[in-house]
């Protein structure tokens, strides 16, 4: 790539950057403002502050746009989402540390220090807003383990399935979310990050159905089935 090319290609992705800024935070605030009845500088100063968090240099998939895409995606197959559905989803990844097992908990937690500052503290004390983000609090603790048995409730299994519809993806798109996740663990080795891997999809497709909700059982189980074990015969 030469000088030129560089140059345009900068200008490339801080168009992009700007264009998925403005609607990761309009988006955000807008969410706030209408269905938790923020005002617009509590709404927006949450929205930029997980910008912030989600953007940090070492993160290729858990950023803003895997948020973005996830509601698109639960726009455009006709998945509604109540307040806490959508809070939870907005937050799930607030926090991601790379090989942490509290990244779930701790999002939670900051989704909760955001939404309870002392610059809020007054608007949040509605009982029907703390109510949603108990329960927006339980969904994203639900998406920290995929394999869990444990009986959940059905919102909590749809946070689940859209946290996993990459699967569903066509290959391309597929293939592209699994590289970025990969570049997130730079310091693993391809032999140990393609093992742990593997032992993931494995468990995965020996669980059962992929998905718990009967609406992404019946129109994205065989999709994302093909995709995973593409994965797994490409692993071997």
């Amino acid at each position: 790539m030469n000088y030129f090319d560089i140059h345009k290609q900068t200008a490339i992705n801080r168009y992009l950057k700007a264009a998925a800024h403005q609607k990761f935070v309009g988006l955000l605030t807008e969410f706030l403002e209408t269905k938790l009845e923020l005002l617009f500088i509590y709404a927006n100063t949450t929205a930029e502050t997980l910008w912030v968090r989600m953007t940090s240099p070492n993160l290729y998939y858990h950023t803003p746009v895997h948020i973005l895409a996830l509601l698109r995606f639960a726009q455009q197959n006709d998945i509604n989402l109540n307040p806490a559905e959508e809070l939870a989803i907005w937050f799930h990844d607030a926090i991601y540390v790379t090989n942490r097992t509290d990244n779930e908990i701790n999002s939670a937690k900051f989704m909760e220090s955001q939404l309870l500052s002392s610059s809020t503290q007054d608007i949040l004390q509605r009982p029907d807003l703390n109510n949603i983000a108990t329960v927006a609090k339980k969904h994203i603790h639900s998406t920290a383990d995929h394999l869990l048995k444990e009986k959940l409730s059905y919102s909590s299994y749809k946070i689940m399935d859209l946290d996993l519809s990459a699967f569903s993806l066509d290959r391309e798109q597929y293939t592209l979310t699994t590289s970025l996740i990969r570049q997130e663990y730079p310091t693993i080795s391809d032999e140990v990050f393609n093992q742990g891997r593997k032992e993931f999809l494995i468990k995965l497709l020996e669980r059962g159905p992929i998905y718990r909700t009967d609406k992404f059982k019946n129109e994205f189980e065989e999709k994302a089935s093909k995709n995973i074990k593409l994965d797994l015969e490409n692993l071997k």
